[in-house]
């Protein structure tokens, strides 16, 4: 009877440490998420995001006469009727 009171006692005692453990480890993590948020803060605030507009394509279609156009036509329709070629084999 003794014994299993004692073993008791120590289950206890090792729940009140396990369960303080448990608390600081939430109480930590609280911690850890406030200072990660100031941390982020601080670093916008020190350098903010500069966010800038796309480049736009510069178009050649201007410079580019009629028979060079139709030449690159008909070379990008050998080179797609080329790969549907060699794919189906």
């Amino acid at each position: 009877m003794k014994q299993n009171v004692a073993a008791l006692v120590e289950l206890r005692a090792r729940q009140e440490r396990l369960m303080a453990e448990a608390m600081q480890l939430q109480q930590d993590m609280v911690d850890f998420d406030a200072a990660t948020r100031e941390q982020a803060a601080a670093l916008l605030a020190r350098t903010p995001l500069d966010l800038r507009p796309r480049r736009t394509k510069v178009s050649i279609g201007r410079f580019v006469t009629q028979q060079q156009r139709e030449r690159w036509r008909a070379e990008r329709k050998l080179v797609s009727e080329s790969k549907y070629t060699a794919t189906s084999l």
